[in-house]
């Protein structure tokens, strides 16, 4: 029964990334498991969160400027210790 599901599927394409249906004794966790970890992996879920709304050119600005402030300040923190 499994055999005949997954011989009718053909490879798929997923925003530069091929998803292969396998054949046979799979299992279907792990092959959810791995679709899963190359999603999360293309960073495709983060840029659709970010793009939820609009935001101002400034307001990224500030953000970017904000993150590396912190950043700069965590690097300066692990330096003396």
């Amino acid at each position: 029964m499994e055999d005949r599901i997954f011989n009718d599927l053909k490879p798929s394409k997923l925003d530069g990334t091929r998803v292969v249906a396998k054949k046979g004794g799979s299992n279907i966790e792990h092959m959810i498991q791995s679709f899963r970890r190359k999603v999360k992996n293309s960073g495709k879920i983060v840029e659709l969160k970010e793009r939820q709304e609009f935001k101002k050119p400034s307001l990224r600005r500030r953000e970017m400027i904000n993150q590396a402030k912190r950043k700069q300040y965590m690097q300066r923190i692990n330096e003396d210790y």
